[in-house]
């Protein structure tokens, strides 16, 4: 194999690596961990709760199917995301805030 070049199992591997860290980024950015493109760090669960979503169902469609390391990683970023959503929904909900990460009250004035 050339330097630089990949061969197809381990290019796949590394594209299905990079798209689980692309649910990943964007969950982390819904978590208020990472900023947005705006450049603020906010928190918007609905956004989290949607790569967390997108993860379950990329595990239950390729069960059996992914390499030892894939299935750790995948098993790892769910298991870690879901623990940091639960712990801002508990902060949500004592503050009063919304699954958006917005106050009930500030909701209501922006419709």
């Amino acid at each position: 194999m050339e330097a630089g070049k990949l061969d197809a199992e381990t290019r796949e591997s590394f594209l299905f690596l990079h798209l689980l860290h692309s649910f990943e980024t964007a969950a982390l950015v819904g978590l208020g961990k990472l900023p947005g493109p705006d450049g603020q760090c906010k928190v918007e669960l609905e956004a989290v709760s949607f790569s967390i979503d997108m993860l379950d169902m990329i595990k239950a469609r390729t069960h059996g199917n992914l390499k030892e390391d894939e299935d750790r990683y995948l098993e790892r970023t769910i298991s870690n995301l879901k623990l940091n959503f639960v712990t801002e929904q508990e902060k949500a909900a004592e503050k009063g805030e919304g699954r958006g990460g917005e106050a009930e009250g500030e909701e209501a004035e922006k419709t």
